[in-house]
């Protein structure tokens, strides 16, 4: 399963917040007796499900400690309202939520939409957003029902290696890499939620039967079987068992921060199945306690300043309306798959069934 991991530190971005996002969180938070602004502890795995925090802190269930750590922090200096993160696999964190139902300390779920956030919206579990809120998003990246809205996604694209192929030698859309030609030069993984969101897409686009076409072709190409994205980036790089590989642009931003793969191109594919943009956002808990704080949260999380920390530290690409995306990036309105029901990716088991039908997963 992919993970939703990233490189980068915060760097300069937080340092001058603009006035109009500063007078609205400090606004949320000064009806609360407000502590220290220092970051609070992050909840213990057998913490007690009944656990309640003190009305000046929010508990966030959040993804990724290496790219939201540094958001918690401003937030926490910006309104003086504590975070309290419990961190871990997001769709552990969404079943966790589920199983404690009305006993569950969170407010806030920051994560990736398929099998996390959109499982939760899909129970009834997140609370409605406000028409503010909800219009700041493309409507291609925020729930139809308004219990959520993304924040940032990353592109679902085929890695392959420069010192063999041109751009122009890489199919047009996903589904020529079921041409013979393509024997015994792919790479993928089966198991990753980036390339099960792409087979959901191509079931709702082309229907059931072309979908499961695509995989039998891919299979009778002989795909070579990675775990993750980044050693199939790797074996790109390497050229010695594929040419091309399938998985999230993200993977190759990272290694070729660090000066490797740096023979890999990653061609995305607007508008395609193929370069679906696997989306992560934040909802607030239904029946939270913390009405308003988990609200400032969710403006703060949508304001300019944490686009632009998307777009400039780290390798995700903004879904905020106004936002561009770091240089060599296409933009989430690029990306916009036209005809797709976000609803669809709420949970990936149809993708998972014809995966294991097709014979590829067990």
């Amino acid at each position: 399963m992919a993970d939703w991991s990233c490189r980068a530190p915060m760097k300069q971005l937080f340092r001058m917040l603009p006035l109009a996002v500063a007078t609205a969180m400090v606004a949320t938070a000064c009806s609360r007796d407000s502590g220290a602004a220092d970051p609070a502890p992050a909840v213990p795995d057998d913490q007690a499900a009944t656990d309640r925090e003190p009305d000046d802190t929010l508990t966030v269930y959040a993804r990724d400690r290496e790219i939201a750590e540094p958001l918690f922090d401003q937030f926490e200096r910006q309104t003086r309202i504590k975070v309290r993160a419990r961190w871990g696999n997001p769709i552990d964190l969404a079943d966790q939520i589920l199983e404690d139902g009305a006993n569950s300390p969170a407010d806030v779920f920051y994560g990736p939409l398929s099998d996390a956030l959109g499982s939760l919206s899909a129970a009834g579990r997140l609370a409605t957003l406000s028409d503010q809120q909800l219009d700041r998003i493309p409507a291609a990246y925020r729930s139809p029902d308004g219990t959520w809205v993304g924040t940032s996604g990353r592109a679902h694209v085929v890695f392959y290696n420069t010192d063999k192929l041109r751009k122009d030698d890489v199919p047009d859309s996903i589904l020529g890499f079921t041409d013979p030609a393509w024997r015994g030069r792919i790479g993928w993984d089966p198991t990753s939620r980036s390339l099960q969101d792409v087979i959901t897409a191509l079931r709702q686009i082309e229907g059931e039967e072309e979908a499961r076409a695509w995989l039998e072709g891919i299979q009778a190409n002989a795909p070579a079987v990675f775990q993750g994205a980044t050693p199939i980036v790797a074996a790109v790089a390497a050229g010695e068992i594929i040419d091309v590989g399938f998985g999230s642009h993200s993977y190759l931003d990272d290694q070729q921060a660090e000066d490797d793969a740096m023979n890999v191109a990653a061609k995305f594919y607007g508008g395609d199945p193929g370069g679906l943009l696997n989306v992560a956002g934040v909802g607030i808990i239904e029946g939270t306690d913390k009405e308003a704080a988990a609200s400032a949260f969710v403006d703060f999380m949508l304001s300019q300043i944490v686009g632009q920390y998307y777009a400039e530290d780290t390798t995700e690409i903004p879904v905020l309306e106004g936002v561009e995306p770091r240089k060599g990036s296409p933009t989430a309105d690029d990306l916009t798959v036209p005809g797709l029901d976000v609803r669809q990716f709420e949970e990936l088991d149809g993708a998972r069934r014809l995966l294991s039908e097709v014979g590829i997963i067990m």
